[in-house]
């Protein structure tokens, strides 16, 4: 985005591709967070945020976006679907190595709405990370209330 914005490129294709499906990638997974087991109905769903979340699913994932200055995009003729505003990213941890994923969530709303020059109350959506453990859906639930405030009954 930012290449983009300081004129060093009209169009940008960002992507990328990962999976937990290898071996060394689920035991990785396994260690961070619990995978979801069991025999019931819930096994083999992501439940993000439920309460009857039992953990992660592993899988593969990838996704592209064609990133373009408004202009470039106008020119060609484009459907222009949205506007990146402003981005963030925080890391997890205290500086005492300690995590604090909660903290670092605030941390990453705080940045990217100050970067985009907008408060809280003007956020329109959410699209939340969602692994369905119980440990990492509480902590950003935590850490999205902390910043959102009252603000939260109203984002979908």
């Amino acid at each position: 985005m930012m290449t983009i914005a300081r004129g060093h490129a009209d169009i940008i294709v960002a992507g990328s591709t990962g999976t937990r499906v290898h071996e060394t990638r689920t035991c990785h997974s396994y260690l961070q967070d619990p995978i979801a087991q069991g025999n019931d109905e819930s096994c083999g769903k992501c439940l993000p945020f439920d309460l009857n979340r039992k953990g992660m699913i592993i899988g593969e994932g990838a996704g592209a976006l064609i990133l373009e200055s408004k202009e470039h995009a106008e020119a060609r003729g484009a459907t222009i679907l949205g506007e990146v505003i402003g981005q963030a990213i925080c890391t997890g941890w205290n500086a005492d190595r300690s995590p604090d994923r909660a903290q670092a969530v605030t941390n990453a709303m705080a940045t990217v709405c100050r970067d985009a020059g907008i408060q809280a109350d003007e956020i329109q959506h959410i699209n939340a990370h969602g692994l369905g453990s119980q440990q990492s859906d509480w902590d950003e639930a935590a850490g999205l209330a902390e910043f959102l405030g009252t603000s939260t009954e109203k984002i979908p």
